[in-house]
């Protein structure tokens, strides 16, 4: 099922923020990086709540600039591979992956790169959705085979981005069913998955999108979907 083109504009609108940035980000390079000044496959672009600032990932660190373009700044370096990021819904800081302690885990810095806070404490991989709101809590939503379920296919969790110093989240499972890219409304009232289908003749149907509110599924949804992809959307309600 295709995407509104509501949900699909800040992703579409960051990558034309890239765009513009690939000509400028040199200039806030040192004389070593001179001869990296044109970026070339910079990934997963994130956009501040207001559309201001935009994030993404190049060269295993994370940049950050104006979304109409301009002066790039470095906000993370070294050897760790810094990949997803997601802004807090206030904007004052980002979620982002990052393996710099060994494995990948849930790190958080101000919109400067100060600030540096690691969130999780994992031994499994995952993947980074988003940031919102889920039974009241600010949370960044990740999908992971953390359970290591026979039927190998990712989960959604919530992970707290409140946490104290020192001490580390644990990611909490949104519900019973197998999906990827978990995301809430900024009051966490709706929420979409992605599902998809990998038995037999159902793989014919992969990615389907599901919007659901209390994870709820409407008929017109479910009717769309493959029997077994109506057998793994028996959500069980929060």
């Amino acid at each position: 099922m295709t995407q509104p083109a509501s949900s699909r504009r800040p992703f579409l609108c960051a990558l034309r923020f890239i765009s513009l940035l690939a000509a400028s980000v040199g200039l806030n390079m040192t004389a070593t990086d001179a001869a990296a000044a044109d970026v070339t496959l910079a990934r997963f672009p994130s956009l501040s709540p207001d559309g201001s600032v935009v994030v993404f990932s190049w060269r295993g660190d994370l940049w950050r600039a104006a979304s109409t373009g301009g002066e790039a700044v470095r906000l993370t370096s070294g050897a760790a591979y810094d990949a997803r990021s997601a802004f807090t819904l206030d904007g004052a800081r980002i979620i982002f992956e990052s393996d710099r302690d060994g494995l990948r885990n849930l790190w958080s810095m101000r919109l400067d790169g100060s600030q540096l806070r690691q969130l999780t404490d994992l031994d499994a991989s995952f993947a980074l959705s988003s940031v919102g709101m889920w039974r009241g809590k600010p949370v960044a939503f990740i999908e992971s085979n953390l359970e290591g379920d026979l039927y190998r296919a990712m989960r959604p969790y919530a992970v707290s981005i409140d946490v104290a110093d020192g001490a580390y989240a644990t990611p909490e499972r949104v519900h019973d069913a197998f999906g990827g890219a978990p995301s809430s409304s900024p009051d966490g009232a709706p929420f979409s998955l992605s599902v998809e289908a990998r038995r037999g003749s159902d793989a014919a149907t992969p990615g389907l999108t599901i919007a659901m509110c209390g994870c709820s599924i409407p008929p017109l949804e479910r009717s769309r979907a493959s029997p077994r992809t109506q057998e793994m959307m028996a959500f069980r309600a929060l």
